[in-house]
Order: C-alpha cells, then sequence, then structure tokens
C-alpha cells in the first residue's frame, strides 16, 4: 500500500511539472508570436510613413522650384505673377496680405521681393507657417492631381543687393581696362530666405518643409 501511495504521489509531481513546463513555453510562444506581430505590423506602419513623407517630400522640391520662379519674377506684378503660376499648375494660385506687411497685398509681397528685411514695415520674419492663417504665408498654390498637394510659401528674410545695367560704366574716367574701355560694374543679386510647406490636400498629415536660401 505504501509503495503504491508514493508511486502516484510522484506521478502526479510527474504531471505537475510537465503542466508547469508546458504553460512556460506556451507564454514563452505566445510571446515570440505577439512580438513578430508587433515587428511586422510596425515595420509595415512606418513603411507607409516614409513613403508618405518622400512624396510629400517630392511634392515639397516641385513648389520650391515654382517658387523660385516667382523670385525671379520679382519685377513683375502679382497679376503676371498669379498667371505664370496658373498656366505652371494648371489651377488658380493666390497671394495674401504678406504677414502683416503695411500695404498688403501686392505691396507687401512687393516690399519681401525688393528691399531688405531691415526696411520692412510690420512684415512677419517668422519660421512658422499655419496653413489656416492666411496671413503667415505669402503664396500658396496646388500641384498635381491625386494626390493633390497644396504649397505654401514664405519670405522670411531679403538681403537687397544692387542692380546694375549691362551698360553701366564707372563714372571715374581714370578707371579703364587695358583696351581703354570703362570698367562695368557688376551687380550684387539679391539674397533670400523662403519656407516653403507642402502638404496633402486631403490628409493634411502628409507634409514636408523646406528652408531655402536662394541668391537672384
Amino acid at each position: 500500500m505504501k509503495n503504491i501511495m508514493t508511486n502516484n504521489s510522484k506521478h502526479r509531481t510527474e504531471r505537475g511539472i510537465a503542466l508547469v513546463i508546458v504553460l512556460i513555453l506556451s507564454a514563452i510562444g505566445l510571446g515570440l508570436m505577439t512580438t513578430l506581430i508587433y515587428l511586422i505590423t510596425t515595420g509595415t506602419q512606418v513603411s507607409g510613413i516614409q513613403k508618405r513623407y518622400k512624396t510629400a517630400l517630392e511634392a515639397s522640391m516641385g513648389g520650391k522650384d515654382i517658387v523660385l520662379q516667382v523670385l525671379s519674377m520679382k519685377d513683375r506684378n502679382m497679376s503676371e505673377i498669379s498667371t505664370y503660376l496658373t498656366s505652371l499648375t494648371g489651377m488658380a494660385a493666390s497671394h495674401t496680405d504678406p504677414a502683416g506687411c503695411i500695404g498688403g497685398g501686392f505691396a507687401g509681397f512687393q516690399t519681401k521681393l525688393r528691399v531688405s528685411r531691415s526696411s520692412w514695415a510690420g512684415c512677419d520674419n517668422t519660421i512658422a507657417i499655419d496653413p489656416s492663417v492666411s496671413s503667415t504665408y505669402d503664396i500658396k498654390f496646388e500641384l498635381g492631381v491625386d494626390p493633390r498637394y497644396t504649397v505654401y510659401a514664405k519670405i522670411v528674410d531679403t538681403i537687397a543687393g544692387s542692380e546694375v545695367s549691362e551698360d553701366t560704366k564707372l563714372r571715374d574716367d581714370k578707371v579703364v581696362d587695358s583696351q581703354g574701355e570703362k570698367i562695368q560694374v557688376a551687380g550684387v543679386p539679391n539674397l533670400y530666405t523662403v519656407e516653403v510647406l507642402t502638404e496633402n490636400s486631403s490628409n493634411p498629415q502628409e507634409k514636408a518643409k523646406l528652408q531655402v536660401l536662394y541668391q537672384y
């Protein structure tokens, strides 16, 4: 009888240990599976985020090129600039009263384009652009169809140069070149710092922002 009871206790102990081992192994397996699913899901999400950001960044680079073309038209009127943007993008573009500039509208935009920041009258020079507040950007236009991106641009700094026509000469008749011609004076281009924010028109979370230093 004693041997029978001893054997039964031994079997119960072995079954208990086996059950504990099975539970531990099951918990480890479940943990591994959960971790694997998490890694796969996270990897997919990160890949999607990177893809969307890359698309937004490419759209922002395209928007930047158009903005630089606008800067090169600094001597044109706003109607010509708007017509240019519309013809280039196929969609209507708009400009605002640039960040509170005195004179607003085209006068404010021309101020930013033509004179140094130290001479701006009330113009905002912060790098912040809020698409919901039109006074925080100078111009906006759209690119693409599906997806469509909205581009917001803002001049935050201008260092005005000096423009000299090709036939301008130094006034001092004694300053000449080897052929006896008066030396031409080279113009100094304007230097602009521009913020460009581009976001998906249907999903504002997809966005990219560039800061551009441009000399023209």
